[in-house]
């Protein structure tokens, strides 16, 4: 089985290309850069590019989201009709929905590791996105579980909306604190050494943002069509915040049931987390 991976150079094509690949199989990668067997911009690809996805049993596009869509018509009359095609765009609604796909008779599946590549794979959660059953995707649905990875099947509508509040909001939320601290009168290193647990769980994740590359977040914040909603909704939380803590104990302390209620035992589950973070970050707060 031959796996070929547009954008095999970056962190999510080299995951690809290990576990997307059957034991025996092969992974042809095309990139403008970095190590690859076809190098071209995929936008513009050779002729050597373009017979390696047709001679593809899978093809994977570890591509930005407007790469995907520019490239998204050639691959898809190029490759076999018996070949899927997956995306591992962050937001998968404008793929599914891509003028290329209606009428295309192929299985298209999105990939979505929620997770860095650069970290251990075993037990983390892989959305797999698809319109429906089919080959493809119980190919798919098996190499993620021979990783040790948790696969949760979901179709595209329903993941950008999960992911607009799993990835959208947190992210939001973690760069309003980093705009924020940014403008505090404290020296930053007094900052960072008095630090509590918590607050030092916020500096890593902006950390981790600002030592990304910016058009992950950009894309996440801007490409999810639900993230705009998230933001508007955590300004709004923040506002009832203010006026919870205006009001007096016993309103900060209603404001507090109904996440409490809602998230059930959700709540245990993400204490215990919660302590073994904090305890590795050296204790507790």
């Amino acid at each position: 089985m031959t796996v070929v991976v547009l954008g095999a150079s970056g962190a999510v094509g080299a995951w690809a290309c290990e576990h997307l690949v059957e034991p025996g199989g092969a992974a042809v990668r095309v990139d403008s850069a970095g190590p690859a067997d076809h190098r071209c911009d995929v936008l513009a690809p050779t002729a050597a590019a373009h017979d390696a996805v047709a001679a593809a049993h899978l093809v994977v596009l570890a591509l930005p989201q407007p790469v995907v869509a520019g490239c998204l018509e050639w691959v898809l009359a190029a490759s076999a009709p018996a070949a899927p095609v997956v995306t591992t765009c962050s937001v998968q609604g404008p793929v599914f929905d891509h003028p290329a796909v209606a009428g295309a008779g192929r299985e298209l599946l999105g990939v979505n590791p929620l997770f860095s590549p650069t970290l251990s794979h075993a037990g983390r959660s892989v959305a797999l996105v698809s319109t429906g059953p089919g080959p493809g995707a119980d190919l798919v649905h098996a190499r993620l579980r021979a990783g040790e990875m948790v696969v949760e099947p979901l179709s595209p509508e329903v993941h950008d909306t999960a992911l607009s509040y799993l990835q959208a909001l947190p992210h939001a939320a973690v760069l309003g604190f980093l705009t924020t601290l940014a403008q505090a009168p404290v020296d930053p290193a007094t900052l960072a050494r008095l630090a509590p647990p918590p607050a030092r769980t916020m500096l890593a994740l902006a950390s981790r943002i600002l030592t990304g590359a910016p058009e992950v977040y950009w894309d996440i914040q801007h490409g999810n069509p639900g993230a705009a909603a998230r933001r508007h909704e955590l300004r709004a939380s923040l506002a009832t915040l203010d006026s919870a803590v205006a009001a007096g104990l016993d309103q900060f302390c209603a404001l507090l049931s109904a996440p409490t209620a809602r998230l059930s035992e959700q709540v245990a589950v993400g204490a215990d987390d919660c302590a073994v973070l904090f305890d590795a970050l050296g204790g507790a707060s």
